[in-house]
This record gives structure tokens, C-alpha cells and sequence, in this order.
């Protein structure tokens, strides 16, 4: 099996910035023993095949990232092409944050085009970026999950004084968990902001928190439990986040990051693992992992058996 791997970031989302260096970063990781490939996906939804020593700052400065522009084919040889040329892909890693990098768009583009890809399903992109659904299936659960109210616009949602507590999870080679990390905040009674999450220090990894969170036993139990009935019920592919609120001792899940920042390898530090091996294992993870459609039933029965269409107008 060839081991020509891209890596795909940016995209048409919020959190477009913060992709290319969750991207830039797994490419890199992967480049000591894959042949790696950057895929660009612009904030016009336009996809370009760019260079791999590309930093940060080029993406501001540098036009020539836009000179080798791909098309998408879905023929009888369906891809990424440039000009006429198809780019050979063994599996693709999806380092896209928020939009339809996440929600499910691009992986059902990589089934059609029967690409492998890492993280989340298409199920799991839907149900976990679809906040209202995610709320009714912990909660039918009984999980606990903050109650979810649709809002005017103009509403800032405010949580006075809860602690945020960050936990990454990963279904292969075994369930596992990450340690327990607490974000610091400017300001206690403020949402834990784009700021305080991925500028500050240098970016995420350089983010502000306590790495373990200093919490008692019985909330560290608690999150284990919760996080063995979460994932019994959700199918978790890659590396997720699941965030949580503690007040008053009382534990909630927030929501769950299918593709959360520099994929949260740093989380992972203390258990022994190598970014390295936590990417690897999520490309082999990931590998033959397409959906397969059933055709069954499919075989022209109903076809000879029914009468002329106009007959079935009335």
C-alpha cells in the first residue's frame, strides 16, 4: 500500500486561520515516514496544492500558494486533479476546523470520491456539530448536558464562574483518555474567548492552562464515567475533545470537538505517546474504514414488473 498522504486545511469557516496551523503542524509530524502532501482549501472554496515547507505567515503574504489550483472530478476515475493529471492519494487527513471541513460536507465529498480520511464519520460530523441534536441524545441518555434554548442574535450567552475542563478521547487501538486540562481565562465570568484559546502565548498549545487540572478524585472518577457512556453511544473515529462545565461540584458536557485544535496531540504528553504515534494511529485508524452501499434489491425486478410510468400518474 503506497503511503502518499494529504493533509487538508483551512476552508470556508470561522475557524479557517486556526486549521492551517492545526494542517501545517500535522504535516509535518507525518512527513518522517509519509510522502505528504498540503491540499489548501480557501476561504472561496477554492482548493489549491501548495508547497510543504509553507509557514504560517505565507498564507497572509505569499500569492504563490495560488498557482496550483485542483479541481474535483466524480467521473468514471473520480479525485483531485491538477489540470488533467490526477493526484494519487492513499488517505487523506481532515485537519479542517468548524464549517463544512466538520459538519459532514467534506466527508461525504472523501466517501463519494472513496478516499479514506481521518476523524469523524459523516454521522458523527452531523450529530456533533448539530448542537441541539447532540443535547437530545446525551440527554435521552442521561447524560448530563446544559439544557439547549434557541436565542435572538443579540443574546451573549454567559456561564458565571464555571470551570471548563477539556478532555481528549480516541476509540483506537483502544478506547483511551487524555489527561484533564483546565483553561486559565482573562476573566472568571467570561467565556473561555477565541483570544484566551488560540492567541495568546503563541497559539493553542501555548494557551494558558493547568496540564493535569488540579480536580479531586471524585470529579476525575465522575468524568470517567460519564466519558464510558458517551463512548458507548457515540462513535468516535480520530481524536475528539469533549468539553466540560463544573459548577458547584455538578458535571456537564458542553459539547464535543470531532476536529479540535493541533488535533489536541498535546493533551496526550504524560501518557507516553509521541505525536507521531497518536497521528499514525489515527491513519491506521482511518485506513479502509469507507462505508460500503448494499445494493441488494437492486435487480431490476421492480423494474420489468411495474407498468408504464404514465399509467402511475392517474
Amino acid at each position: 500500500m503506497s503511503n502518499k498522504l494529504a493533509v487538508i486545511y483551512g476552508g470556508p469557516s470561522p475557524e479557517h486561520d486556526i486549521s492551517i496551523l492545526t494542517g501545517l503542524q500535522a504535516a509535518k509530524i507525518l512527513s518522517s515516514k509519509y510522502e505528504v502532501l498540503n491540499i489548501y482549501w480557501s476561504r472561496d472554496n477554492r482548493w489549491f496544492l501548495v508547497d510543504n515547507d509553507l509557514e504560517s505567515k505565507d498564507f497572509i503574504e505569499n500569492k504563490n500558494i495560488f498557482k496550483k489550483e485542483i479541481t474535483i472530478k466524480y467521473d468514471s476515475n473520480p479525485g483531485f486533479y491538477i489540470k488533467k493529471k490526477k493526484i494519487e492519494i492513499d488517505l487523506i487527513v481532515n485537519s479542517c476546523h468548524g464549517g463544512p471541513g466538520e459538519d459532514g460536507t467534506l466527508q461525504s465529498l472523501l466517501a463519494l470520491l472513496e478516499i479514506d480520511f481521518t476523524g469523524p464519520s459523516l454521522t458523527t460530523s452531523q450529530l456533533c456539530m448539530d448542537k441541539y441534536a447532540f443535547f437530545a441524545l446525551m440527554n435521552s441518555n442521561n447524560i448530563p448536558v446544559l439544557e439547549k434554548h434557541l436565542v435572538s442574535e443579540k443574546v451573549l450567552p454567559k456561564f458565571e464562574g464555571p470551570y471548563i475542563l477539556l478532555v481528549a478521547v480516541r476509540s483506537f487501538p483502544q478506547i483511551d483518555y487524555s489527561d484533564i486540562e483546565k483553561p486559565i481565562r482573562s476573566n472568571n465570568f467570561e467565556l473561555f474567548s477565541y483570544t484566551d484559546k488560540y492567541l495568546e502565548n503563541g497559539g493553542l498549545e501555548g494557551s494558558k492552562r493547568e496540564l493535569p487540572a488540579n480536580i479531586s478524585k471524585e470529579i476525575k472518577d465522575e468524568i470517567n464515567r460519564i466519558l464510558d457512556l458517551f463512548m458507548s453511544i457515540v462513535d468516535i473515529r480520530g481524536i475528539a475533545r469533549v468539553d466540560f462545565l463544573l459548577k458547584d461540584q455538578e458535571l456537564y458536557i458542553n459539547e464535543v470537538n470531532t476536529i479540535p485544535g493541533s488535533h489536541a496531540l498535546y493533551l496526550w504528553e504524560s501518557k507516553g505517546f509521541s505525536k507521531f504515534e497518536l497521528m499514525n494511529d489515527m491513519i491506521s485508524e482511518a485506513r479502509n474504514s469507507l462505508s460500503s452501499w448494499s445494493t441488494e434489491g437492486s435487480d431490476g425486478t421492480a423494474l420489468k414488473s411495474a407498468k408504464d410510468i404514465k399509467s402511475k400518474l392517474g
